[in-house]
């Protein structure tokens, strides 16, 4: 038995930790006593949505673990009572595949809930010990959390509420922010027969140069829009057929030419 622990930080789907913890392992060798680690793993993971809120997760360590063995050298020394410590560090690696459920709904979208196994694998001297393993555990956003309960983000208090907002100059989405396309996207996978409109803002101030196709609509807005129905479609399977993108002018000194606004019929 044991517990780890990391601190981390998720880009999209990826994440990246530096992981420790403490584990003892005893066995039915009568000159080994106990062995105790202490791991020191740089992980990187990726998760996947399945369906909903179910996905699943794989994660990959390298690092450092540390070893305590309490142990007897011979029969003689366990009859005396001659007990010997060791202490090593050894290099360590290690996967794993998890099973996650991740609540969208605010305020309960800070929080994943995974469980699954794998192995670490120990590289000592005379070879590599491989170590089997389950586990379980909770992964905490904790600025997620503290953002969303003191702090709400100033586009809250314009006149577009239900939309995802994207850094300028960009398509890469806000993260607070998608819970709104897991909710409208909710809705949408519990009744087929709603639709679902995108109406991506833009801006002709300068704040962001948006180049226009050959068809009019502005790149980087059509481009955002894109992104929030593909989201939708590989996590709760809507169909393009359901969605309508449609484009509006948010005036030059607002900043809701971000936004991407979700209007579900």
């Amino acid at each position: 038995m044991g517990f780890r622990g990391a601190l981390g930080y998720e880009w999209n789907y990826f994440r990246f930790a530096l992981e420790s913890g403490y584990s003892r392992i005893t066995g039915t060798n009568p000159l080994v006593t106990e062995i105790d680690l202490i791991p020191l793993v740089f992980k990187f993971g990726y998760a996947l949505p399945v369906y909903h809120i179910f996905g699943v997760q794989a994660d990959l360590g390298l690092g450092t673990v540390f070893s305590r063995t309490i142990r007897y050298e011979t029969a003689v020394d366990m009859v005396v009572g001659n007990l010997i410590e060791d202490n090593e560090r050894s290099f360590l690696a290690g996967a794993r595949l998890y099973a996650t459920l991740s609540p969208t709904v605010s305020p309960l979208s800070f929080f994943k809930i995974y469980a699954g196994g794998g192995a670490d694998v120990i590289f000592e001297k005379d070879g590599p010990i491989p170590l089997p393993l389950l586990e379980a555990g909770i992964s905490i956003k904790p600025f997620k959390a503290v953002s969303g309960i003191i702090k709400q983000p100033k586009e809250k208090n314009s006149a577009i509420t239900n939309a995802v907002y994207f850094e300028i100059n960009s398509v890469s989405i806000n993260e607070e922010y998608l819970h709104v396309l897991d909710e409208a996207g909710q809705q949408l996978a519990d009744n087929p027969s709603r639709r679902l409109t995108l109406r991506a803002y833009y801006t002709q101030s300068g704040a962001e140069k948006q180049v226009r196709h050959s068809t009019g609509e502005p790149a980087l807005s059509a481009a955002r829009a894109k992104w929030c129905a593909e989201y939708l479609f590989e996590n709760y399977d809507v169909d393009a057929s359901r969605i309508k993108i449609e484009y509006r002018n948010a005036g030059g000194a607002s900043e809701n030419f971000r936004a991407v606004e979700l209007i579900v019929r």
